[in-house]
């Protein structure tokens, strides 16, 4: 298997992500009961600053662990094809 330059493959993927305004997040909560909000702050910050209400705190570290399938600390909440927004 060749080895991929991971920098090609972090701007490839970046392509494919949205970035959104706080006004346009509102708009999209109103509309989109469903939205997975995911916090990928430190816990601290959490405790000093507060979190979006309806919002799944992430550990950055734990992203790729939660949200795959195959992992054995997958969530449930995770689900392909449904709307997340990640934020910090």
């Amino acid at each position: 298997m060749a080895i991929r330059n991971v920098f090609e493959h972090v701007m490839q993927v970046a392509q494919t992500i949205d970035n959104i305004e706080i006004d346009d997040l509102k708009r999209e909560m109103a509309a989109n009961a469903d939205l997975l909000l995911l916090d990928i702050r430190e816990i601290q910050e959490l405790v000093e600053k507060g979190t979006i209400p309806g919002a799944i705190h992430v550990p950055r570290g734990m992203l790729e662990f939660w949200a795959s399938p195959a992992s054995p600390y997958a969530r449930d909440y995770f689900e392909e094809g449904k709307r997340t927004v990640i934020f910090c």
